[in-house]
């Protein structure tokens, strides 16, 4: 499995360049996975009167909804990320949002060059988002708009992500 991280700051067109990533990469025959960082104390939204809500707060663990097209897993606890992956059985999954992992592939989403300047580290491997639009490259790391350019930005997906190797807890 291979694991890239795509962040930034809100309304930088991190939504859509992960949309467009991901469905370059279904197009090119992987299978994707995808995590996304919420900063909610509930993401799922109020679902109190929901059975599943209720056998949660009476102390289950795990929680499963299991419905005619999808399936979601509700886990009663923060998971680290290498717990997070380890459900994860695709060719690539996408970290969307996520601030606190040491994940080697980066993808820095930016409105603004001062958000570049105030988030681009070593683990960047290419700029999107809305700068894209105007930016072709900040230092030496490309700038590529996904909605003009995604097959290059997958090129450079499949060039450079490697692997994942979990780190120890």
């Amino acid at each position: 499995m291979k694991v890239l991280s795509v962040f930034g700051a809100a309304h930088s067109g991190k939504t859509t360049t992960v949309e467009n990533i991901i469905n370059e990469l279904r197009d090119r025959g992987y299978s994707v996975g995808y995590v996304k960082e919420m900063e909610s104390e509930n993401p799922l939204g109020d679902i109190k009167a929901a059975d599943t809500q209720r056998h949660k707060d009476a102390g289950a663990e795990i929680v499963i909804e299991r419905g005619l097209n999808e399936t979601d897993i509700k886990i009663n606890k923060r998971l680290s990320i290498n717990e997070i992956l380890s459900y994860y059985s695709q060719d690539y999954v996408i970290l969307d949002g996520s601030r606190d992992i040491d994940i080697p592939n980066k993808i820095l989403c930016a409105a603004k060059e001062a958000e570049i300047r105030e988030k681009i580290d070593d683990a960047v491997i290419a700029i999107s988002g809305i700068i894209s639009r105007s930016l072709i490259l900040y230092k030496n790391t490309p700038s590529i708009n996904s909605l003009t350019d995604v097959e290059l930005l997958v090129d450079l997906i499949e060039e450079k992500v490697q692997e994942y190797e979990a780190a120890k807890e």
